[in-house]
């Protein structure tokens, strides 16, 4: 019962400093955003949304699964570790290499010569993050996120901070290579001065073997993964200009910046506490169950809200010349509904070990994604191309959730049944903003203000009444979490009386 009892407490503190981290870092994106797309052109972001995916993949081969396999593995040894570390170093230099003699191909695909040069600067952050990976893999595992979202949070801010600084001296797309390097450099930094694990003279093939076991499956399944969420990029940069390129990416990484934070934070935490708890089916359930709730009880109100306050928003932020944007923007935020559900899903089958499974379901739900994108590729251009995306991410969770109905026996129809007050209640509170505010002639940040703040008070009345249970949830979180602060203000005085008296 202690065990259990703390660590619900761990999971809470986890999900709290991961909102910390998450939302941090949308604040700093916002920041960055705002500023860089006013210094920036569009084609600066559309080449390197175009060299986006062979990062991308290359990072992916870098971790090779080992880091779901390190965490999912209940006794790992400083071996496992020492392994899993070189194996990095030595891919990421693979990759690095061959990032480097094949830039001018890459470049010669696209019709842009100045690509050679950006993709070799891009391609140092591969040899940096695998300094990162073990040292993230331990405090995750862990479930140290409070450290994990200082180090994250400041080396952000630097990064930020040189972009601007670049941007503004006029070095265009080189201060969005320089953002990537500069806060990969000091996350590595500071991981090595907070954790402090070491690797040993250690590499054991048996170990490889073990972790790679599992690994190799999530290996196969990250990668499809990071294709499909790339490869519009690459097509849209290989058909059409760069500018379009910039339009498209600029709205996918707005959109992304809500969607992704709660999925990470929910991702982040999930994977390692179903891993704790999966030699108890009963008890996964039921925190898999209220994981859905509560993640779709914020997801979907926030993407509605999005939805009605796109073009106010990107005008806000970026200026009239990125109104272009406004439309993929809208139509990815229906594929953003699902982004979380997708990976608490796939979780389960990660928590369990089913790496097997893991990979059927990843290689179905990317193949489907893939095919409709080539479909809508010819028949609907980049209109086409986005809402392929939105579609292939409502079909994924069909899919995954289906799936978990014979994993533990929560599937499709119980899920939809306890998402589905949420989908009306935001597509109602949307739907009365919309009717009030849109005739109305306001400034963006006056809009953004007042249809925001009409939204959540809609949105929390009426949840109140017809969908209780998530509501009571939060409601919960909510007070003792201020509880906590109360405390802790309560104790400070004490301490300093006592520290006094001594």
């Amino acid at each position: 019962m202690a065990v259990e009892k703390n660590l619900k407490h761990k999971t809470l503190v986890g999900m709290v400093w991961n909102a910390v981290q998450r939302f941090g870092s949308v604040l700093l994106s916002f920041i960055s955003n705002l500023v860089l797309a006013r210094l920036l052109l569009p084609e600066d972001f559309g080449c390197i949304g175009m060299l986006t995916i062979f990062i991308a993949l290359s990072t992916a081969f870098i971790d090779g699964g080992f880091g779901a396999a390190l965490i999912q593995k209940k006794d790992v040894s400083q071996v496992d570790y020492s392994t899993v570390f070189y194996w990095n170093l030595f891919i990421s230099f693979v990759f690095f290499i061959l990032l480097m003699v094949g830039a001018p191909l890459i470049a010669e695909f696209y019709h842009m010569p100045s690509l050679c040069d950006v993709l070799r600067g891009m391609s140092f952050v591969l040899i940096l993050n695998a300094f990162s990976v073990i040292q993230t893999n331990i405090l995750t595992k862990q479930l140290a996120f409070k450290q994990l979202a200082k180090i994250n949070l400041l080396s952000t801010l630097v990064g930020v901070i040189v972009a601007i600084v670049l941007a503004y001296l006029g070095f265009g797309v080189w201060s969005l290579v320089a953002k990537a390097l500069v806060t990969a450099l000091l996350t590595g930094v500071l991981l090595w001065i907070v954790n402090s694990w070491r690797p040993t003279f250690a590499f054991s093939w048996t170990s490889f073997k073990s972790l790679f076991s599992f690994g190799g499956l999530m290996l196969l399944s990250t990668l499809m993964n990071t294709l499909f969420e790339n490869i519009q990029g690459l097509v849209i940069g290989r058909v059409y200009t760069a500018t379009d390129m910039g339009y498209y990416s600029q709205a996918k990484k707005l959109d992304e910046l809500p969607s992704n934070s709660v999925s990470q934070i929910v991702n982040q935490v999930s994977f390692p506490v179903f891993s704790k708890i999966s030699d108890d089916l009963h008890a996964l359930k039921n925190a898999f169950r209220k994981n859905v709730l509560c993640t779709s009880f914020l997801l979907f109100p926030l993407q509605v809200l999005l939805i009605v306050l796109a073009e106010p928003i990107i005008i806000f932020l970026f200026s009239d010349k990125w109104i272009e944007s406004v439309v993929y923007f809208r139509i990815l935020c229906f594929y953003s509904m699902f982004v979380a559900l997708n990976a608490l899903n796939t979780n389960i089958f990660k928590s369990l070990g089913k790496s097997g499974v893991f990979f059927v379901v990843q290689f179905v739900k990317k193949a489907l994604g893939i095919l409709l994108l080539i479909v809508a590729l010819h028949y609907g251009g980049i209109i086409g191309v986005t809402w392929s995306v939105s579609i292939s991410g409502i079909l994924w969770w069909f899919i995954s959730s289906t799936v978990n109905k014979r994993v533990i026996s929560y599937g499709l129809w119980g899920q939809f049944k306890d998402i589905l007050p949420s989908i009306l209640i935001s597509a109602f509170s949307g739907l009365m903003v919309y009717l009030v505010f849109n005739a109305l002639c306001m400034i963006p940040i006056y809009k953004i203000i007042s249809v925001s703040s009409t939204f959540v008070i809609v949105y929390l009345l009426t949840s109140k009444f017809f969908n209780k249970e998530p509501y009571s949830i939060f409601r919960e979180i909510v007070i003792s979490g201020l509880e906590r602060i109360k405390r802790k203000r309560e104790a400070r005085p004490e301490q300093a009386d006592n520290s006094t008296a001594i």
